[in-house]
């Protein structure tokens, strides 16, 4: 309303307002009590009569606007005092008024925390501070509070099926240790022995109440646990999972999606990929007939990307140079690297690498050797950048399978790795876990399941990110760590750990992550499986094992990927 609106809008109006705001608003601190009477000062003012190039400053009110003292006693009255110049001068007022309150209304819904004078106030203040602290607490920047609890998803846990409870879930069962004179003793099963949200903050989903429950019953202690239990009342509480009532995407992460099975069951494999396929090599599978016996499997084998990154038929690309377990492999410059690993028998870890080049039907070239590893290692990760070629996680010692500090990383030389040189973490990295590469930035997990990143260009300059916050049911080995495999996808770092649990948190400014959620869970195997990220952000997940003794090997292989908005 400056003039220069359409040709349509009513010019009276527009000269009005113009005045209105150049002698009164933006001179003048107004609430909005205030507008209505001095809008009716406005409107018997003589001077809204005169025209704008007549006066060298405007009184609307009683009172001279403050621009216009000592000059409003020097401005020539020419005003109208007729019946038809007043009426259409109070038009114009209620004009202005009409327009004055739409914009006063829209101004208090968007912008609450403006008061009088246009400072913020008190309440807004206070509501902007602590939401404030409870982003920085959580490590977070411009995340918005998170939403109501996921529901439980009440499954069966009797027998541990195959998955078992949710992430952040427990079974309503309770453990007797009891010693009676003939042996244990065993007390009544009082639970539902089903799967329910450890409500540990003391909330629940909508038809849930927290209630204790005992756990654990012995002759030192009893141990109870907080859990969801479903109220009955107004809501129904569905059985949730696989076999169930599906859940609905979450976490910004698509439902997993089923590709086509591997030629055989596989544990102790890897897996790396390129823009258009995607490969395994080594590991394990059951003797055909055998309920114990393993053999190593000495192919690499290969599946090309379709459409919407479907895997079409494996087929063998070509051997290893020698069978591996444990070991690491990678892609660069259209070669297929392999290294480290475990020969079977042997119970010895080797530090050979070799790479072959890859052919346009899949298939593999002649194999080269390449520098070895500074030592043997076994159960780490290989990650390649445009530059050089790093080695991370894994172990040294064979006998107990120890987290190792030490980084290796060689430099890409006209198609060659040129040497080794090492990295040293401030801390003890994980053995068992994959991680994860955006923007040239690392993100692993130490020894204490804590995640950090540093940077791959340049020196290290290692930073604490956002952990989440590790449940109980998320299960520990007995040498106290967990399999974390890290996933960076376009705008989401994916979390996969045993039993298909899955984590997403978004990436914030420099890389930094944000709060974690729970996201679309990926049902079916248990612990063993490896995965790798295509050149189009599509995760794969091949193998590995699960519970059933009847089956403890897998052949399935799973997609997902970031939902698009």
């Amino acid at each position: 309303m400056d003039g220069k609106g359409r040709c349509l809008d009513d010019v009276f109006v527009e000269r009005l307002w113009r005045s209105f705001k150049y002698e009164e608003v933006y001179l003048d601190t107004w609430g909005l009590p205030e507008w209505k009477p001095s809008i009716g000062q406005c409107a018997e003012s003589p001077s809204m009569g005169r025209g704008l190039a007549e006066l060298g400053c405007h009184s609307c009110g009683s009172r001279p606007s403050r621009s216009c003292e000592g000059r409003a006693a020097m401005a020539k009255d020419t005003n109208l005092h007729g019946p038809a110049h007043k009426r259409r001068t109070l038009v114009r007022c209620l004009g202005a008024v009409a327009v004055l309150f739409v914009m006063a209304v829209w101004g208090v819904v968007a912008t609450r925390h403006v008061g009088t004078g246009g400072e913020r106030s008190t309440a807004g203040l206070r509501q902007e501070e602590r939401f404030s602290q409870v982003q920085s607490a959580a490590g977070r920047t411009d995340e918005v509070p998170p939403a109501d609890p996921r529901p439980s998803s009440f499954r069966s846990c009797r027998k541990d099926p195959v998955g078992g409870c949710d992430y952040g879930e427990a079974c309503d069962f309770t453990v007797y240790d009891h010693m009676c004179s003939d042996g244990p003793c065993e007390g009544p099963q009082n639970g539902d022995q089903r799967c329910h949200r450890v409500c540990d903050d003391n909330v629940c989903s909508k038809g849930e109440t927290c209630e204790q429950r005992l756990v654990h019953d012995s002759d030192t202690g009893r141990r109870m646990l907080p859990l969801c239990m479903c109220s009955g009342v107004g809501f129904g509480c569905p059985e949730r999972g696989p076999d169930a009532k599906p859940w609905p995407a979450e976490g910004g992460l698509e439902p997993w999606r089923a590709e086509t099975d591997l030629p055989f069951d596989l544990y102790y494999h890897a897996a790396a990929s390129t823009p258009d396929r995607v490969f395994v090599s080594g590991g394990l599978r059951r003797v055909p007939g055998s309920d114990s016996q393993n053999a190593v499997v000495p192919e690499v084998y290969s599946a090309s990307l379709l459409m919407r990154g479907m895997l079409g038929e494996w087929k063998e690309s070509g051997r290893m140079p020698e069978p591996l377990i444990r070991h690491a492999m990678a892609v660069h410059g259209g070669r297929l690297y392999l290294a480290g690993g475990e020969i079977l028998g042997a119970s010895r870890f080797v530090a050979s690498v070799s790479s072959a080049p890859l052919l346009e039907d899949g298939t593999l070239g002649p194999w080269r050797t390449e520098p070895p590893l500074p030592s043997p290692r076994g159960g780490h990760a290989l990650v390649a950048t445009a530059e050089t070629l790093w080695v991370v996680g894994g172990s040294l010692d064979r006998a107990f399978f120890d987290g190792a500090s030490t980084l290796w990383r060689a430099k890409f030389v006209e198609g060659r790795i040129v040497g080794w040189e090492s990295i040293q973490a401030p801390f003890t990295l994980q053995y068992d876990q994959t991680p994860a590469v955006r923007n040239d930035r690392l993100f692993v997990v130490d020894e204490k399941d804590a995640l950090h990143s540093t940077s791959l260009v340049g020196l290290p300059d290692w930073r604490a990110e956002n952990t989440p916050q590790w449940r109980d049911s998320v299960t520990f080995r007995a040498n106290g760590q967990r399999r974390v495999q890290l996933a960076a996808l376009q705008e989401r770092m994916l979390v996969i750990l045993d039993r298909g649990l899955t984590l997403t948190a978004p990436f914030l400014a420099e890389n930094r992550l944000g709060a974690w959620t729970q996201a679309s869970r990926l049902h079916g195997p248990d612990w063993g499986g490896v995965i790798s990220v295509s050149g189009t952000g599509r995760v794969y997940f091949f193998g590995g094992g699960i519970s059933n003794l009847t089956a403890p090997r897998y052949v399935r292989v799973w997609s997902s990927g970031q939902m698009v908005p």
